[in-house]
């Protein structure tokens, strides 16, 4: 998958390179009968969404740390860690990855504190079993602004190295400068 964050080091980078063709979702709730179905049922109706279901926050760092990951759907109320703690330490790692938060109470305390821990989207639980997909939507959404941003960032990074370069060749005075 591309780096989760401009600010993350080459090696991070080149460890996380998305696959062009479709999104890895790690889906993480601590219902695993709503988790199994959800995920089967995202998977079977998306061709490009590619669903992980994991029944608890480590089990999903499992996940994220040994997979290509390009999105993080995560339940906010599980008994061990919650959604927020989960975001929290995501964060820690990759600033930038995709992270939606299903909640069965639509809290406004809670979608105020999920935006200041960095979530990426806050969807409701009732609105994923609607007939409108609304959790494939959003997850195409979030990764595809992902990627756009980190496809400028690379654009910004090579144009700056191609001026340097230029004010490298612009001071050479010999052959042997402008080879250097």
């Amino acid at each position: 998958m591309t780096d989760h964050a401009s600010s993350h080091s080459q090696t991070t980078a080149d460890s996380h390179q998305p696959d062009a063709d479709g999104i890895r979702v790690l889906l993480v709730d601590d219902d695993e009968r709503w988790g199994k179905v959800t995920a089967k049922h995202l998977s079977a109706t998306n061709d490009d969404l590619d669903v992980t279901f994991r029944a608890s926050a480590a089990a999903g760092l499992d996940v994220i740390e040994s997979s290509l990951i390009d999105c993080i759907v995560s339940d906010y109320q599980m008994p061990e860690t919650s959604g927020l703690e989960f975001l929290a330490t995501v964060r820690e790692q990759y600033p930038d990855l995709p992270f939606l938060l299903l909640t069965g109470r639509g809290d406004e305390s809670v979608a105020s504190t999920a935006i200041e821990k960095g979530v990426t989207g806050y969807i409701s639980k009732e609105a994923t079993r609607s007939e409108t997909p609304v959790l494939p939507s959003r997850i195409r959404s979030v990764v595809e602004t992902f990627r756009a941003k980190r496809r400028l960032a690379i654009a910004q990074e090579r144009v700056e190295h191609l001026h340097a370069v230029t004010l490298d060749l612009e001071g050479a005075t010999t052959r042997e400068a402008v080879y250097e």
